[in-house]
């Protein structure tokens, strides 16, 4: 009761400036935005050494304590405390480590990331890897943050098909400009612009279709961009950003679900919903499930580096598989002499892009546990028509 009251006390003491500092925080964290984006994308692209990064690890710091300072004003104008936390769970977790890391750098001889990655994990450049690890923190927060804008969406007077062709013009821009810098590239200055522009179009839209030999052209980090477009372009982009705006945000406005009931091409808003957290979730398992067997599948005729590149190769592959994309990392791809005679590697690609060309109805009939109940349950019910054309279709197909 006087926890109570003196929320109430502060609510209203503070309900005068709400506007004013929220809107504050809004322009400023536009700002935070475009210095984020600018760090990421040079330290990415462009050769450091340890004196950048922690020069840069300085800038990071600054921004994480600035979305820290966020929350925390946030959440001292909102006026149901528990629903905000209980809607901002994962955020909180983040700023709690980002805090944590702060006080560790502070007073302790290392902080709490550095001593993870140096004494746990045994990372030869400490350094290096708590710049990528404080990176990857301040990308989730910043995703985090904009999925709330999700909502902006319902003031949006676009259709469904050109939000759907948007997505993929932006995501074959940014995939551009990413392959143009330098450390995504063995070649001195970066690839060309043309270069870029066709590796990106062509992951993005899965065509499979290359201008340079994916394995010795194209650097780790050039990879990681390829295979990250080709995952969002496989699945859409609208997919996989739409359902990260309902998992973490409140959830979606009329618009939203109106522009998920086009898109999924169903009646009901509960079951574009369920269609769209079934296509992330089966993706992400099947792709894992495939990435095993492949890892499993390499004969000894083809060497390694390490075993943590062999699981890098196994998990490329499986994603580019399933996406039907046909980039590979290795040199000739399965036609590659060490990998010709890998019959059970074959079947595994096979299976894969067989999984990938059905479609996801056919993969909810296949996989969603309610669909299987009600067809041991009921014995007359058969699999919906779309299913069954798209699995007649891709048989048919492969026999001929």
């Amino acid at each position: 009761m006087i926890i109570n009251k003196f929320r109430e006390w502060v609510n209203l003491g503070l309900y005068d400036s709400k506007v004013a500092v929220l809107k504050t925080f809004d322009i400023l964290k536009l700002l935070g935005v475009l210095v984020a984006g600018g760090i990421i994308l040079y330290t990415l692209g462009y050769p450091l050494n340890d004196d950048d990064r922690l020069f840069y690890i300085g800038f990071i710091y600054y921004l994480l304590f600035f979305y820290a300072l966020n929350y925390f004003i946030r959440f001292l104008y909102t006026f149901e405390p528990r629903k905000f936390l209980k809607h901002t769970a994962i955020e909180l977790g983040l700023i709690i480590v980002v805090v944590a890391q702060g006080i560790s750098a502070l007073f302790l001889e290392s902080s709490l990331i550095e001593h993870i990655c140096h004494d746990l994990f045994d990372f030869e450049r400490p350094i290096k890897a708590m710049m990528i690890t404080l990176e990857i923190i301040l990308v989730m927060i910043l995703f985090l943050d904009f999925s709330k804008l999700s909502s902006l969406i319902s003031i949006l007077k676009i259709d469904t098909v050109w939000i759907f062709i948007l997505s993929f013009l932006i995501i074959i821009g940014i995939g551009t400009i990413l392959l143009m810098l330098p450390e995504m590239s063995h070649t001195p200055n970066g690839a060309s612009f043309m270069k870029a522009l066709f590796t990106s179009t062509s992951a993005s839209c899965v065509t499979g279709l290359i201008v340079c030999d994916t394995a010795t052209f194209w650097t780790f980090k050039g990879q990681i961009v390829i295979i990250v477009l080709v995952q969002l372009g496989g699945v859409s982009i609208l997919t996989f950003a739409t359902f990260f705006a309902t998992f973490f945000a409140k959830g979606m406005g009329a618009k939203e679900q109106s522009m998920l009931q086009d898109f999924f091409s169903t009646d009901s808003k509960s079951d574009a919903r369920e269609i769209l957290r079934s296509i992330v979730f089966l993706s992400i398992l099947i792709e894992a499930v495939g990435a095993f067997f492949i890892y499993h599948s390499f004969g000894s005729q083809i060497q390694f580096q390490s075993t943590s590149h062999k699981i890098y190769q196994s998990i490329f592959h499986s994603i580019s598989a399933f996406n039907n994309s046909g980039f590979s990392i290795i040199t000739d791809g399965l036609y590659n002499p060490a990998l010709r005679q890998q019959h059970i590697l074959h079947f595994t690609m096979v299976a894969l892009v067989f999984l990938g060309a059905v479609g996801f109805p056919a993969l909810q009939e296949f996989f969603y546990p309610s669909k299987i109940r009600d067809r041991l349950r009921f014995g007359w019910k058969k699999m919906n028509v779309a299913a069954r054309i798209s699995i007649y279709t891709a048989v048919g197909i492969t026999l001929v």
